[in-house]
């Protein structure tokens, strides 16, 4: 009884710090976003100008999904303003550039060397954040105990009530029939599952997150 009562508290310890990471980390996918997206409209009045690719580097990476490896290219350009040359990389593109391609970018007038590709506000960026963040921030959410929590304090400060049953509503536990006891390969199926959907969630959430 006591090994039982032991893991299942490592059980529960686990699931409940696996939540809150993904719990804190969809947080942190819904703030990136719309970060991202308000600091997009402040480059609104950036100035549009053409950059020249320098420099050309590529990295293999791999996918947990069916073993599969894809390329990645990071692309480093450099434009002129004003007499003045700047540089600036694009990191982990799926498509390659030649060297002396023109790369499309905007620029800030008032600090040249701060630039970006991203010529307009993308809402279909912001959705993606906020899906995602959304999705582990609900899973995180109830894996973390924060649900459970919440229900806690909200019976602590009611009044309780002492139930009374008829005496034919009693029964002995050695009454109970058989199907109705637990069943512990049931139990362990469920918390396999749980456990796996915990580690899925965690595993997306860092696969989501901004490096």
């Amino acid at each position: 009884m006591k090994k039982r009562t032991i893991s299942g508290t490592v059980f529960t310890i686990a699931i409940r710090l696996m939540g809150m990471i993904c719990f804190v980390s969809g947080l942190r996918l819904m703030g990136t976003g719309v970060w991202n997206y308000i600091d997009q409209h402040r480059q609104t009045d950036w100035t549009f100008a053409a950059a020249e690719v320098v420099d050309l580097s590529s990295r293999v990476e791999s996918s947990g999904r069916h073993h599969s490896s894809h390329t990645v290219y990071d692309i480093t350009y450099q434009y002129e303003v004003n007499g003045n040359f700047y540089s600036d990389t694009l990191y982990n593109r799926s498509e390659p550039l030649l060297l002396g391609d023109t790369v499309s970018i905007k620029y800030d007038p008032d600090a040249p060397e701060n630039s970006t590709d991203i010529l307009a506000p993308d809402i279909g960026n912001l959705i993606v954040f906020l899906a995602a963040g959304a999705v582990f921030t609900v899973i995180g959410f109830f894996l973390s105990g924060l649900w459970a929590l919440i229900g806690w304090i909200r019976r602590k400060g009611q009044p309780v009530e002492e139930e009374i049953l008829p005496p034919e509503e009693y029964v002995r536990p050695e009454e109970v029939p058989a199907d109705r006891l637990r069943n512990p390969a049931a139990a362990l199926g469920i918390r396999i599952a749980v456990i796996v959907l915990a580690l899925g969630a965690l595993f997306l959430s860092f696969q989501f997150l901004p490096g």
